[in-house]
C-alpha cells in the first residue's frame, strides 16, 4: 500500500488508501481490514481495484481509539494476510471534530448545584463552544482530577453520566454526593488547552437551609418570649397571664395587634440571617460568620418604630376603651 489522500481526519470522515497494483487485492471491501495503533478500526467501503484505491470511514467514539495519531495496518482475507504498509501511509491522526478551536467554558448550571433523587446526587449543564461533537472526545475533568464519563449511547451506566443534547451543551449527571468538596469542572479537547470554571456544589439539599433557620429562629424568639412571660406573670380579673402577657396592651388589656407584629418581622429577621448564615456554611463551606447585612435591622427597627408610634398615638388620644373582663383576639 503506497499512500493516503490525507494524513489527519475527524471521526466520520472517510480516508483513501491508495496501492500501485491490482494483483493479490480481494474482490469484495469487506475483506480488507484496517488497524489503527493495532485496534480494529473496520472494513474499506468501497473498492476500485482498477483505480488501485480504497476508502475508510474513521471509527465514531471509542474508549481504544482516542484523538491522535496512530500507526496504520493492513490485512487482506481470513485469515488475515498483512500488507505491506509504505512510509507515506504509515500513520493517520485522528482530530477533534470541534471547528478547530480551544474549548471554552462560558457557563455552569445551575449555579449552585444541589443534590437530589435517591441516593443523592448532582446535576450540571456546561455551556460553551468549542466541544467535540463526538461526546468521548471531550475530556472531563473535576476538581483538577480526569474522570471517566459514561457518554450516553455507549451501553454503559456505571460512574458519571454523560451526554451532549445540542452543540455547544455537554450534560452531566450521577456526581455522587462524597463529590460536594470539588469546585472546578474543566473541559479539555484533544492537545487544545483545557478551560475550567468554578462550580459549587451543596452539601445539603435546597430546602435543609429554611427548615433548619426556621426551626432555630422559632426555638430562639420562644424561648425568650416563654422566659420572659413566665417570670413577668399578669393577673387580669383574676386570671393569670404568661407569655400572652407579652401581646397584650397595658391600657385597653386588649391584645395588641403592634406588638405581635414587632415579635413576628424579628422573627422574619432573625430567620434571614440565620438562612444567609447556614447556606454560608453548609452550601458554600465557609465556616465563617456572616456580618450582619445591612437592610437587616432596618425591618426590626421599622416594626419597633410602628409599636412606639401606636403607643404614642394612644397616648396623645386617650385609650380607645376597655374590652371584654379578658383579653381577646378581637
Amino acid at each position: 500500500m503506497t499512500g493516503l489522500d490525507k494524513i489527519q481526519a475527524v471521526r466520520g470522515e472517510r480516508v483513501r488508501f491508495t496501492f500501485d497494483k491490482k494483483d493479490g487485492w480481494p474482490k469484495e471491501p469487506k475483506d480488507i481490514h484496517v488497524f489503527l495503533g493495532g485496534v480494529p478500526a473496520g472494513s474499506a467501503v468501497d473498492l476500485n481495484t482498477d483505480a488501485l484505491f480504497f476508502d475508510l470511514v474513521v471509527p465514531g467514539c471509542s474508549p481504544y481509539l482516542p484523538l491522535g495519531a496512530h500507526a496504520v495496518s493492513v490485512t487482506i482475507g481470513d485469515p488475515p494476510v498483512p500488507v505491506i504498509v509504505a512510509a507515506a501511509a504509515g500513520r493517520l491522526e485522528i482530530l477533534p471534530n470541534n471547528g478547530g478551536i480551544d474549548p471554552k467554558i462560558t457557563g455552569v448550571f445551575p449555579v449552585t448545584a444541589y443534590p437530589e433523587g435517591k441516593p443523592r446526587q448532582y446535576s450540571l449543564r456546561i455551556q460553551g463552544e468549542g466541544f467535540a461533537r463526538d461526546a468521548c472526545d471531550n475530556r472531563i475533568s473535576l476538581g483538577g482530577e480526569a474522570k471517566e464519563i459514561c457518554w450516553k449511547g455507549t451501553g454503559c451506566s456505571q460512574g458519571i453520566l454523560g451526554e451532549i443534547p445540542q452543540s455547544g451543551l455537554i450534560s452531566l449527571s450521577n456526581i455522587l454526593l462524597g463529590d460536594h468538596s470539588l469546585d472546578n469542572v474543566g473541559i479539555k479537547v484533544g492537545t487544545r488547552p483545557e478551560s475550567t470554571s468554578a462550580i459549587r456544589l451543596s452539601r445539603v439539599s435546597r430546602q435543609f437551609p429554611v427548615r433548619i433557620a426556621l426551626v432555630v429562629s422559632l426555638l430562639i424568639i420562644g424561648g425568650v418570649i416563654f422566659a420572659v412571660g413566665r417570670s413577668n406573670l399578669r393577673e387580669i380579673g383574676g386570671q393569670k397571664f404568661g407569655i400572652s402577657r407579652l401581646f397584650i396592651d397595658a391600657e385597653t388589656e386588649t391584645y395588641s395587634l403592634s406588638k405581635l407584629q414587632f415579635f413576628i418581622w424579628t422573627l422574619v429577621a432573625v430567620s434571614a440571617y440565620l438562612y444567609l448564615s447556614i447556606c454560608t456554611w453548609l452550601v458554600q463551606g465557609k465556616l465563617v460568620f456572616l456580618d450582619v447585612p445591612d437592610g437587616l435591622p432596618g425591618i426590626v427597627m421599622i416594626s419597633a418604630a410602628t409599636t412606639v408610634a401606636a403607643q404614642w398615638t394612644q397616648s396623645a388620644k386617650g385609650p380607645k376603651g376597655a374590652g371584654g373582663l379578658f383579653p381577646t383576639i378581637s
